[in-house]
Formats: C-alpha cells, sequence, structure tokens
C-alpha cells in the first residue's frame, strides 16, 4: 500500500477531489490531499492546509490577500506546494502525485510537477490539455502523465466521473508498479553511461551514427527531440545527474528565438553541462533553418524576400542570413565560454544540416562561414574549436563526433 498526494483547491472543487480521493482508496492506496485554494471553506478536511502551503513559500494565506494580486497568489502557492511535495517525495512518504482543474490549478501543479525527478509519478487533469497556446504552461513538467478532462473539471457529472476515475487508475497503476522498496525516480543502469544527444529529423543520420558508436563503445545514448521542449528536457537530466556526457548537435532551439524563428527562449539551453563539469560536444545542426508556422502552405509576403523551404503545410523555415549567423555564433560563443575544457565545438563546413547541403533548398556556404568565424572569434581561448570540411550527416563526421566525446569522458575517469 501506497500514498498519493493530491493537490488541489478544496473550496472550488471539492466535490470532485473528494471522488478522485475515494477513487484512490478503493484500490487500497492511502492519500495525501494538500488544500492550495486561498479563499473559502475547503469541501472536506485536507491532510495539508493551505495555510501550511503558504508557509512553504515564507508567507501565509492573510498576507497574500492582502496583496490584492490574484498572479502573486497563484505564483506563492504554487511555489509553496512544490516544495512541500518535494519534501515528501524526498522524505519518500507519498510515491505519487496527482492535480487536476483549469488554468489556474494546472499553473501550480505544473510548478509542482517540474520540481519532482524524472521516474516519479505524476498526472495532471487539465483543461489545457488540447489548448495550443495554454500548453506552454506545461512546458518543463518532465514525464507527467497529462489527461485531457473534455469537460471542465467543474461539477460531477457522468463524463467528468469517467475521467477521474481513469486518472485514479492511472496514477495508482504507476505506483503500483514499483515494487515495495523501489524508490519512484529513475533507474538508471549503473554500468553503462548516459549521454544525452540532440536531434532534428535534419540531423537524424548524423545522430543515429553517434549513438551507435557510442553504443557500441558500452554507453547508453539518449536522444532528445529538440523541438522546443527536448533540450530543455536533456538540460534537466544532466542537472539530476543522469546524464555523463553531452552531444549536442542540435541547435534550433537556441538559435530560432534569437533570429524570429518560433521557439521561445530558454536561458537553461547550453548551461547544464558547465555547471556539472561534463564532457560536451557541440555542433551548430540546424541553425540554418529557422521556423515559422504558415496557414495551408501559404508563405507570407514578409518572407518572400528570403530564401524558403515549405516542409508541410503548416511549418516554413527560412534560411538563416549571415548578419542572423553572426548573431548566433556570438550567443553560442558566451553560453559556451566558461566551460573550460570540458567543452569542444566541432563544425561541418559543408552545411549544418539535411537541406543545407550543396543543391539542397536552403544551402549557402557564405552564411556558414559566417556562423564558424563567428564561434570561433567569440570562444575563450581554453574551449578548442575545429572545423571539418565534411557534412553534418556524413558518416565521418560522426565518428569525430564520437572520438572528441570519448577522450574527454576517459580523460575524465
Amino acid at each position: 500500500m501506497k500514498t498519493i498526494a493530491i493537490v488541489g483547491p478544496l473550496d472550488t472543487k471539492g466535490p470532485e477531489y473528494l471522488y478522485l480521493k475515494q477513487c484512490i482508496e478503493n484500490t487500497g492506496h492511502k492519500t495525501l490531499v494538500i488544500d492550495i485554494k486561498t479563499m473559502g471553506a475547503p469541501g472536506f478536511e485536507p491532510d495539508i492546509t493551505c495555510e501550511e502551503v503558504a508557509q512553504a513559500a515564507g508567507t501565509s494565506i492573510q498576507e497574500l490577500l492582502s496583496r490584492n494580486n490574484r498572479a502573486a497568489c497563484i505564483r506563492c502557492m504554487g511555489e509553496g506546494a512544490a516544495q512541500v511535495v518535494s519534501d515528501l517525495a524526498r522524505h519518500r512518504l507519498i510515491s505519487g502525485v496527482i492535480s487536476m482543474g483549469g488554468a489556474q490549478t494546472t499553473s501550480m501543479a505544473a510548478e509542482i510537477m517540474r520540481n519532482l525527478p524524472v521516474g516519479f509519478p505524476k498526472v495532471i487533469v487539465s483543461t489545457l490539455a488540447t489548448s495550443e497556446h495554454d500548453q506552454k504552461m506545461l512546458a518543463g513538467i518532465n514525464d507527467t502523465f497529462v489527461i485531457n478532462p473534455l469537460v471542465d473539471v467543474a461539477g460531477l457529472n457522468d463524463v467528468l466521473k469517467m475521467i477521474i476515475r481513469r486518472a485514479a487508475g492511472a496514477i495508482c497503476g504507476m505506483v503500483s508498479a514499483l515494487a515495495d522498496q523501489e524508490q519512484p525516480v529513475l533507474d538508471i543502469s549503473p554500468t553503462k553511461k548516459c549521454i544525452g544527444i540532440t536531434m532534428w529529423g535534419v540531423t537524424t543520420k548524423c545522430v543515429l551514427e553517434v549513438a551507435r558508436l557510442l553504443e557500441n563503445h558500452g554507453y547508453q545514448a539518449l536522444i532528445f527531440h529538440a523541438t522546443g521542449i527536448g533540450g530543455h528536457t536533456m538540460e534537466m537530466l544532466i542537472r539530476q545527474g543522469v546524464i555523463q556526457g553531452v552531444a549536442d548537435l542540435t541547435l534550433a532551439e537556441f538559435s530560432n528565438p534569437l533570429i524570429d524563428g518560433e521557439y521561445e527562449y530558454d536561458p537553461v539551453r547550453l548551461t547544464s553541462a558547465a555547471t556539472m563539469k561534463i564532457p560536451q560536444v557541440i555542433v551548430p545542426g540546424g541553425c540554418d533553418m529557422v521556423k515559422h508556422i504558415v496557414s495551408n502552405g501559404e508563405i507570407p509576403d514578409s518572407y518572400k524576400n528570403k530564401v524558403c523551404y515549405l516542409h508541410n503545410p503548416n511549418l516554413l523555415f527560412t534560411r538563416s542570413s549571415v548578419s542572423d549567423n553572426q548573431i548566433l555564433g556570438r550567443a553560442l560563443a558566451l553560453k559556451v565560454n566558461g566551460a573550460g575544457d570540458m567543452a569542444e565545438v566541432l563544425f561541418p563546413l559543408r552545411g549544418v544540416s539535411a537541406y543545407d547541403i550543396e543543391g539542397g533548398p536552403l544551402y549557402d556556404q557564405e552564411a556558414d562561414r559566417a556562423l564558424a568565424e563567428s564561434i570561433k572569434e567569440n570562444l575563450e581561448q581554453d574551449i578548442v574549436f575545429k572545423a571539418f570540411d565534411m557534412h553534418i550527416n556524413d558518416p565521418a563526421f560522426a565518428e569525430e563526433i564520437f572520438n572528441c566525446l570519448i577522450r574527454k569522458i576517459e580523460k575524465q575517469t
């Protein structure tokens, strides 16, 4: 029998949370209910009150209400709840956590989930699950299972009751899958070091070859799809000590926000390996491509003077220019500076993506040279920069990446 934390506002959603509590307890598991409301009386008595949650954030409910600032209340209660749940998990007093609600509850639940380690069972039932705009609130929540409730979490109708039963089944199934003495966090083989690698479709050949070489050498390759959250997830796992070396081969998540691309800027990208002092090899794969969302294959007038490639009817790539790449090169170097001899930058002069190849739709050697020169000029002297007369997807370039990373790892051990 294990204990599952239930986190939610018991003033407005008391009956819904009581039903969730009953569903979980009917499976034989225990519950620990944490109230994150700021106003009104709870629908039933929680195990941890909203006042205790506020105190964990260094404040009180009275102080929060006196500010007359709803956003500040949500932020503080989210921080307090994250602290409470993290402490419970660290002391192994709970084996899983679940929450449900709309935007306000989801924002607080997301703060909780992103502060828990990968492998710890966590579920959010959220009305934001199908909202393209609001899903940004769910970014960085690790391996949280997000469920669409179909209807609002308001009133115990037949649809919501079905969803709650299934959500209870999901979290109970997760914790039940753990052996009694097993710690509910990611269990990595102690005999195989994990190497983090970032990938886009346009760098796949390079990544898969590097992964093959690493695995033949006795390592595990963790490949992250760098489409807005993959790189952030890798950074998080580095900081959790899961990853012992990095081949950061696809940097579009980093480059695009700097030159008006689709992704939002992530300040964590390209920082964790240096913080944790682990070897990293960096290749600016995908930095030739600036991502834009379009409709029905129509290219907006603002992009018609650029070199464009329509990847599909909703996804347009424009080619990064010489001036773009001068900006990117400097920004990349400034991020890497400080890593010392634990980092090395490798550059494929014949193109940094599958589209940036002679005869390809985004081929531009002048822009690539500008990127290479800008990186080299702005790197600190103790960080090695090497350029190769190869394309990023050449097998020989993958071998150079592998050899460089292995030298750094083996030098460290």
